[in-house]
């Protein structure tokens, strides 16, 4: 009767030390983004000019494939310029305590069937608030840029290198494989308090006969206080 006490006694102290070697060992969650947040609002379009842009640039079409859907099947839309190219990174440096307004159109989208879009953003960032977006025909000298300021400034509005005036509200807009190249427009608004900042590219979600589609063209933008 005492061995079997005993026994007893030494099997239970061997879990016991199994029990710490085995116990859990999962890491405790941590949160993956911090800041501050704002309430998400929306502006009516306007074509009244305002201030001088802070950069622009052109670029000529390619009918390179970049980044494909989240499905994994192939996407309907073509981009230029390519996704993820030699001047995918920019920096803006932003002062003062006032949220700022950008006008950011820094890529063309063509669709192989026609597809409808069902929105249009960048990669999360808190911090930065994506206040409207459209899509137009993109014009013959076919451009694209940032600029800063809301209403968005004459050079933009008045400019031939897109057309400004033809754009359309990106949630709801059709792609037509014979219209050729859109320009994708995105009113940015980015709050100094949550500095430095960085998207990493232009989100579109659209739907054709296939069904629903993500893709991302990848492009690096960082706000800070200096750059």
């Amino acid at each position: 009767m005492s061995h079997g006490v005993r026994t007893a006694v030494v099997a239970v102290g061997a879990c016991t030390l199994l029990s710490g070697c085995f116990g859990s060992s999962s890491p405790e969650p941590t949160s993956a983004h911090t800041g501050s947040h704002h309430p998400a609002h929306s502006d009516s379009p306007s074509d009244t000019p305002s201030s001088t842009p802070t950069s622009t640039t052109t670029s000529e079409p390619t009918t390179s494939p970049t980044s494909g859907s989240t499905s994994g099947t192939t996407s309907a839309l073509a981009f230029s310029p390519k996704s993820n190219g030699r001047h995918s990174h920019t920096c803006f440096a932003i002062t003062g305590t006032d949220p700022v307004d950008y006008v950011y159109y820094p890529v063309m989208v063509k669709a192989s069937s026609p597809v409808t879009l069902d929105s249009a953003s960048v990669t999360y960032a808190d911090g930065v608030q994506v206040a409207g977006s459209w899509v137009a025909p993109a014009a013959a000298t076919e451009g694209t840029g940032t600029v800063e300021g809301w209403p968005p400034p004459a050079i933009l509005v008045q400019g031939s290198s897109v057309q400004w005036n033809k754009r359309v509200p990106a949630a709801g807009a059709t792609l037509d494989p014979a219209t050729g190249w859109y320009n994708v427009f995105l009113h940015l608004r980015v709050y100094p308090d949550a500095l430095p900042l960085h998207t990493d590219g232009v989100v579109l979600t659209y739907h054709d006969t296939a069904g629903d589609e993500t893709v991302t063209w990848v492009d690096h933008v960082s706000f800070k206080t200096s750059c």
